[in-house]
């Protein structure tokens, strides 16, 4: 048994070349994207389109969408400048380097969370201009308890950046299978007690599943109690200044998600959650191969 599990520690804890990686992401995206493809069958079977779940929609938008901005901005830039760390043989430094961009991250992360629990009603606005009345009222009541997802969503995708720099694609494509095995029957159990929060709840504890495994496998890349060491080599600065072009072209490339939510909300009820449907299912084939070759490409360059 003992040995079994050192066979499949070493295989997840092994670096894979261009090729090999490219093939373990697009083994595994596939799986995900047919348990994704449950997910979204279970969930529009359960609901399917209405203004309940549009609201819901709504209210998640701003957490995922704008905190994405921040945490895809922040891994790009970490994967070279980790690699190029990595590459001057300094542990110490490395180690240095992670935490801090982690919890510098992570700040900024809890913070957006904490506006949009003091101000829900304008990020909801910001969404759907159209929402009033019920629909309103509810995606506000949703919005106060998503103050913690661009926290945990943030960690996730800094956690991933970490393995694709160690070029860890095994480890990488296997943790997505994770969130649809933790949110698929989170959904089917809970549904008839919270309606459409169930697909809220899901979402909240299958990504702390994720970010829980992701930490097991990078935890040895983090010392606490470098935090408040002073940085003298600029790494962390560089970080920020060469992600501060990427968070700007990520706040304009949120203006086309607004605009398609805006346009839906003045649509009959269902329209929004019609709407992400189909995104969903088109997402699907353009991640499987692009998405791939993209993750193992970016690294190796």
């Amino acid at each position: 048994m003992k040995e079994k599990i050192n066979t499949i520690k070493s295989l997840l804890l092994k670096p894979q070349t261009v090729a090999t990686g490219t093939l373990s992401i697009m083994f595994f995206t596939i799986i995900s994207k047919i348990l994704g493809f449950v997910r979204e069958m279970v969930l529009a079977a359960q609901f399917g389109t209405n203004w309940r779940l549009d609201a819901l929609i709504i209210a998640m938008d701003p957490a995922l969408q704008i905190s994405s901005i921040i945490s895809s901005a922040m891994a790009t830039m970490m994967i070279p400048i980790y690699i190029d760390i990595k590459n001057k043989k300094n542990p110490l430094l490395l180690k240095q380097y992670t935490t801090k961009i982690v919890f510098l991250s992570s700040f900024l992360l809890i913070l957006f969370g904490c506006f949009l629990i003091i101000f829900p009603e304008f990020f909801i606005k910001l969404f759907a201009p159209n929402f009033g009345g019920r629909e309103l009222a509810y995606a506000i009541s949703k919005l106060k308890y998503v103050g913690l997802l661009p926290f945990i969503n943030g960690l996730n995708v800094l956690f991933t950046s970490l393995l694709k720099a160690e070029k860890l694609y095994m480890a990488y494509s296997i943790v997505q299978l994770i969130y649809n095995i933790v949110a698929i029957p989170i959904i089917i159990c809970f549904a008839p007690l919270l309606s459409e929060s169930s697909y809220l709840l899901a979402l909240l504890c299958a990504t702390v599943a994720m970010d829980l495994f992701l930490f097991i496998l990078v935890r040895k890349r983090f010392k606490v109690n470098s935090l408040f060491k002073r940085n003298t080599n600029g790494n962390v600065r560089k970080t920020l200044f060469l992600a501060a072009p990427l968070m700007l072209s990520g706040s304009l490339s949120v203006i086309n998600n607004i605009v398609d939510k805006a346009f839906a909300s003045s649509l009959t009820a269902g329209s929004i959650s019609a709407m992400r449907f189909a995104q969903t299912i088109r997402a699907m084939i353009t991640s499987i191969i692009i998405g791939s070759l993209m993750t193992t490409v970016f690294t190796a360059i």
